[in-house]
């Protein structure tokens, strides 16, 4: 009972982002999933489409392969970028390549 208090729960905390996102955001965004890493808690990254914007599935992949690039020291990835509907979702857990 002990060591179960002690445990802490990791909550996932989500983070969206579209295909058509600026340079400020996305660095903005990255740092907040930077600071949920440190804490140590997982981060589920969301690439919201909308309307024709999903027949750009490359556009979405190369910000999400550039989101594993910028946290590869704090985070390294628990799932894969996978479609699901409107959304491309990928979990990133703590714990990266030092």
């Amino acid at each position: 009972a002990e060591a179960r208090k002690h445990q802490g729960s990791s909550t996932i905390k989500e983070i969206k982002f579209r295909p058509k996102i600026d340079t400020h955001d996305y660095n903005f965004k990255v740092e907040a999933i930077r600071r949920f890493l440190k804490e140590g808690h997982k981060a589920k990254v969301t690439m919201m489409f909308r309307g024709r914007e999903i027949t750009h599935q490359d556009i979405a992949r190369g910000i999400m392969d550039r989101i594993i690039t910028d946290l590869k020291e704090v985070g390294s990835v628990e799932q894969n970028p996978k479609l699901d509907g409107r959304n491309m979702i990928m979990v990133v857990a703590p714990g990266g390549k030092h």
